[in-house]
């Protein structure tokens, strides 16, 4: 393995975390949101 393809792995492997970081939170988010809502505005939208 050349240390291009070392240092591309590192970098790549290190930029996925803060990504995966971030979409969890926007699952909690989401998830939140839909615990927090009233049943009774639910039944209106639907």
């Amino acid at each position: 393995m050349t240390a291009l393809a070392l240092i591309g792995g590192l970098f790549s492997g290190l930029l996925s975390i803060p990504i995966f970081i971030l979409v969890n939170a926007l699952f909690v988010a989401v998830e939140f949101s839909l615990v927090s809502v009233r049943r009774s505005q639910v039944r209106e939208l639907a």
